[in-house]
């Protein structure tokens, strides 16, 4: 657990003062920051002593740390690590380097870097406990979905945290993420930019400004789209009993209609059931992934299990860490693994155009996951990822006879509302509070929060 704290602030502010004692009331608090990689040392060291002492036997409560769980840990802690933001200079002016990152950027030190990421990755895939959950459905969107919905996995969880009802709606995590015609809040959902991700089931990508695509936008995709997103026309649930006249067979209605009023003489727009939001900007997308369609929503609270480890994080560090060592072809080994499960055709691709489909890879596999933003930043790709939002426009247009058209049609456009959204490198790290710093003197501020 000590190991799980300083990294969640290493990885957010880079070096930070180790303690190893409890203090007593007369001690001196003001401690200086530690390097990064003293930090990180202190952390694999804590791991190292957990590994050791934990079961393997991957029977236990997954809501209590195995050796499983402490390995598992030190491979994110080492892939991160390994990573451009502390390999690399971002702040050239900044006068403590040592606490953002590594001092040695030399290639040969980068190359232990990956290599001791990689070899930790394999440690837990050679305790043989885990693996790629296969499913037992026909559907592999089905399987998919039904793993973030199951309660407990023995084949692909590492570590788990159980949420139970305890009586407060606020707990009720789909009230939130699904929209007002389902009697919901709904305010969480994925942007275009998300989606656009999703390949089409051939491998290629799927393209606004192919007319193809564009007519039919959710027509053959990777089959993850389906069970982590719900679309326009995409199949759901049972409407609340007050709704189900409108809405018999539980289908995604999130577009407007463009109906002529003869009495004004003008086109007015009518929203469907799913495009009303509460205190949030519609994307044109609900949120699919944890949600089980045998729960009402709106009155039942589900129970949800959160991964914070799974199988296949360990197997995408992995993957990485032979991308960058130049193992092309144990990398696609592996990566196709994932692929294959999800159904997906096999990558061929080699060296830079490799590392851009596993990071496609593992954008639209981790979702929701709480992988993504630590990912921008580790692998600095800020300016890249920071993009104006984009979201889908469903419309059922207005026909020459004053008519509105049964089909409808689907426009990909930036969200004009939205405050357009610029990347500033400092954050690639967090501030520390001022508070923080009025306590102890002895604190270095992190770069561009003068």
């Amino acid at each position: 657990m000590r190991a799980w704290a300083y990294f969640s602030l290493a990885r957010m502010f880079g070096g930070v003062p180790i303690v190893e004692r409890t203090f007593r009331l007369d001690d001196d608090f003001e401690l200086p920051r530690n390097s990064f990689e003293d930090v990180i040392e202190f952390i694999i060291s804590d791991l190292d002593m957990a590994a050791g002492l934990l079961s393997s036997s991957g029977s236990e409560d997954l809501a209590r740390p195995t050796k499983g769980a402490a390995l598992a840990l030190k491979s994110r802690v080492l892939i991160a690590a390994a990573s451009d933001l502390y390999n690399t200079t971002i702040f050239s002016g900044y006068a403590n380097p040592e606490l953002i990152g590594y001092t040695d950027k030399s290639n040969g030190k980068r190359t232990e870097r990956w290599q001791r990421a990689k070899d930790a990755a394999k440690a837990v895939m050679d305790l043989q406990i885990y693996s790629l959950w296969q499913g037992s459905n026909d559907s592999v969107s089905l399987n998919f979905a039904n793993y973030f919905t199951s309660i407990i996995n023995r084949d692909e969880d590492i570590l788990n945290r159980y949420m139970n009802y305890i009586g407060e709606y606020f707990n009720n995590m789909g009230y939130w993420m699904i929209g007002a015609g389902y009697s919901g809040q709904l305010n969480t959902m994925p942007i275009g930019q998300m989606v656009d991700r999703y390949e089409m089931r051939d491998g290629t990508k799927f393209d606004w400004n192919n007319p193809d695509h564009a007519s039919a936008p959710y027509k053959n995709r990777d089959p993850r789209l389906y069970s982590s997103v719900l679309y326009h026309g995409a199949h759901w649930r049972p409407r609340p009993l007050a709704l189900q006249p409108f809405d018999p067979d539980g289908i995604i209605q999130i577009g407007y209609k463009e109906v002529w009023n003869e009495a004004t003489s003008k086109v007015e727009l009518k929203s469907q059931l799913d495009a009303t939001v509460y205190g949030s900007v519609n994307t044109g997308y609900i949120n699919r992934k944890f949600l089980n369609p045998a729960y009402d929503h709106s009155s039942e609270y589900q129970p949800v299990t959160f991964r914070y480890l799974r199988y296949t994080e360990v197997i995408f560090n992995y993957i990485e860490a032979c991308i960058e060592l130049e193992q092309n072809e144990e990398a696609r080994t592996y990566l196709n693994m994932i692929r294959r499960r999800a159904d997906m055709p096999d990558i061929t691709e080699s060296g830079d155009e490799l590392r851009k489909r596993f990071r496609n890879e593992k954008k639209v596999e981790m979702f929701m996951e709480d992988q993504r933003f630590w990912d921008i930043r580790r692998w600095v790709i800020g300016p890249e990822a920071q993009t104006p939002t984009e979201i889908v426009e469903v419309r059922y247009k207005l026909l020459p006879d004053n008519t509105t058209s049964t089909v409808p049609t689907f426009i990909s456009k930036e969200k004009d509302e939205i405050p357009k959204r610029a990347w500033l490198d400092k954050v690639y790290y967090f501030p520390i509070m001022r508070t923080e710093m009025n306590r102890n003197s002895k604190l270095i501020q992190n770069p561009g929060y003068d």
